[in-house]
């Protein structure tokens, strides 16, 4: 990194009996290392100037604003505003030049093994729907054979055949075949039950039409 970036010359001011010296002060970050165990480490003189600075405020501290001093505190707080701007812009430096380079090279490498991997996932993932499409058009053709069946035993017309659903449920790779079977039979006996109440409302319509000579399709729905 460059060199001089938060260092502050020896301040001497001959307006206070107790003078703040600044010294030199320098924040020095090396180059990111990587440990053994994969992980980033930073090094630098963070603890030592940390404690230089700490002394240095509490030094200030004890410094006593008069009227003979003033412009000599107004130095001391100028040189704590460049102290401030040294560490800033010596912090956005490091991450200029090892941080965001580093990031976005690794955005770049792994966007592409990203590329990569989604491609054999998404070929695998079809190849998985395509296999299971097949199984439930297979499936599908044995249902309907369990659904012709059950129409032709409860003979049921084609306004109530076409009642009887193919349910999500007899797709699921857990559904035993037999329980479709008969979860179909269930629906068709139903429906003949329907059909038969309606049927039977139809004949007594049709009856009591008769009987008053009256016309049954002008109360048949």
């Amino acid at each position: 990194m460059a060199q001089g970036k938060g260092k502050m010359e020896e301040v001497v001011v001959t307006e206070s009996e107790k003078e703040v010296s600044f010294g030199e002060l320098e924040l020095k970050i090396a180059k990111p290392t990587l440990t053994q165990d994969k992980k980033v480490q930073v090094s630098g003189n963070f603890t030592e100037l940390g404690n230089k600075l700490t002394a240095l405020v509490e030094q200030c501290k004890g410094t006593v604003l008069t009227e003979d001093n003033v412009a000599y505190v107004k130095t001391l707080k100028s040189h704590f505003v460049s102290l401030r701007t040294g560490i800033e812009r010596e912090r956005k430096e490091y991450k200029k030049v090892y941080i965001e380079p580093a990031s976005k090279l690794i955005d770049m490498a792994c966007k592409e093994l990203l590329r990569i991997v989604d491609e054999g996932e998404s070929a695998l993932g079809k190849q998985l729907d395509e296999y299971d499409q097949k199984r439930k058009d297979e499936l599908t053709v044995v249902l309907k054979e369990y659904v012709a069946d059950a129409v032709a035993r409860h003979n049921l017309r084609e306004e109530y055949a076409t009642q009887i659903q193919l349910l999500d449920k007899y797709y699921n790779k857990t559904q035993a075949e037999e329980d479709s079977a008969d979860d179909i039979e269930r629906q068709a006996a139903e429906l003949e039950k329907k059909q038969k109440e309606y049927d039977s409302g139809v004949a007594l319509i049709t009856t009591e039409c008769n009987d008053a000579g009256l016309l049954p399709d002008a109360y048949l729905r």
